[in-house]
């Protein structure tokens, strides 16, 4: 077979693509195998249940806390307590604390007022719950979760039987809208490149934990440099994995599907607005120039397969084997992971759509970011310089 330039750049094209396609769908099936359902862990129950907080950071929460405090304090876990820590909020939140409190005294509410020079809101706020509790096990968790009955009795009972001092799960993401699920389901393709499956490895480094969902056992990280470590970590949640993984304790990355529920970005105005934290804070590391060529990577790498359309004098069966494999990796990839998280499979079936979303919102971000010179989060600015000295998670 002789080919002119064009031609070999097409068929080197063609074979990328389908690399990447196939590499993806093996990292996805890796993952989701070292990931074990939450709701089919059957450890024994421990003699005497230790005691457990339910951290939830909140600002401006009011009209998702209380079905949410509603919905825990109906969990059969014996002596469970709620601490909410109410960040500087200005809508309703602060009065509704105040009654809810006063109605029930499982639940405590911490007010902050004032963010200290050098710490992120949300930072700071589980800085403050973590000096307001004393139980064996604290989950951080977020306003809008939803638990099912006995995940909190599974998620313990595996952490005293296995020894474990961190335990997150993915959640259920129920999102708002075509364009919200296409990026969710999007995220698949690159997962693979966090090799996820060796968080619960002891002698890997890599370490990994998703906000929803984070149960800490409070002497391993009280042991540890704490919230102060990451004061200034936009992607907090896999920067307290990442510390307390460094202290050489155990990690637990679970697949939370039909016990842990997040309601996440009603559309995706929302999701925009909200994760140029995201996007520039911690994919672009606040620079301008790694935003624009990432962007042009989840734009462009999706796409290696479908330069194979063109006829550039690459036989036509070689052309379509590696368009399809390279196609039908990625979409599979998606689809996969949709199918074990319980995500949509319309728009898994359609990656390409979700990384042209991404692409675009790294865009937004890296051009407000330059306009702003950093990022805003929960009504304080903060400058990319500052942002990059206090920087715990590279990507």
């Amino acid at each position: 077979m002789s080919l002119d330039p064009f031609g070999v750049v097409q068929l080197v094209c063609g074979v990328l693509g389908a690399l990447i396609g196939l590499g993806s769908l093996a990292a996805v099936l890796r993952t989701l195998q070292a990931l074990p359902l939450l709701s089919a862990l059957d450890d024994p129950e421990p003699a005497a249940w230790p005691s457990l907080s339910l951290l939830i950071p909140a600002c401006n929460e009011a009209e998702a806390l209380p079905a949410t405090l509603d919905a825990l304090l109906r969990i059969d876990y014996p002596g469970l307590e709620v601490v909410v820590i109410d960040d500087r909020s200005s809508d309703d939140t602060p009065a509704l604390l105040e009654e809810i409190t006063a109605q029930d005294p499982r639940i405590t509410a911490v007010r902050i007022d004032h963010l200290p020079e050098g710490w992120l809101g949300k930072v700071h706020a589980l800085h403050r719950g973590m000096e307001a509790v004393r139980t064996d096990w604290v989950l951080f968790m977020d306003a809008d979760v939803a638990l099912a009955p006995g995940s909190l009795r599974r998620a313990i009972s595996h952490g005293e039987a296995t020894g474990v001092s961190l335990i997150s799960a993915f959640p259920e993401i129920r999102s708002g809208g075509l364009l919200v699920d296409a990026v969710f389901n999007a995220v698949a393709l690159s997962l693979g490149a966090t090799r996820l499956w060796e968080v619960a490895e002891p002698n890997k480094k890599t370490a990994f934990s998703v906000g929803a969902f984070i149960l800490v056992r409070r002497s391993a990280l009280e042991a540890t440099e704490g919230f102060a470590w990451l004061r200034l970590e936009v992607a907090d949640d896999m920067a307290l994995s990442l510390l307390l993984k460094q202290a050489g304790e155990r990690i637990a990355l679970l697949n939370g599907r039909g016990q842990i529920a997040l309601t996440w970005y009603a559309s995706f105005a929302e999701m925009q607005r909200k994760m140029q934290k995201n996007w520039f804070g911690i994919m672009g590391r606040c620079s301008v120039v790694r935003s624009l060529a990432l962007a042009v990577v989840l734009l462009g790498v999706p796409l290696l397969p479908f330069t194979q359309l063109l006829d550039l004098g690459v036989p036509f069966g070689v052309r379509m084997t590696l368009l399809v494999v390279g196609a039908a990796g990625m979409a599979a990839a998606c689809l996969q992971w949709a199918h074990s998280t319980r995500r949509p499979l319309v728009t898994a079936a359609i990656p390409w759509l979700g990384n042209a979303l991404m692409a675009w919102m790294l865009v937004r971000s890296a051009i407000i970011g330059a306009r702003i010179g950093g990022i805003e989060w929960r009504g304080v600015r903060y400058s990319s310089a500052t942002l990059n000295a206090g920087r715990r998670v590279f990507f």
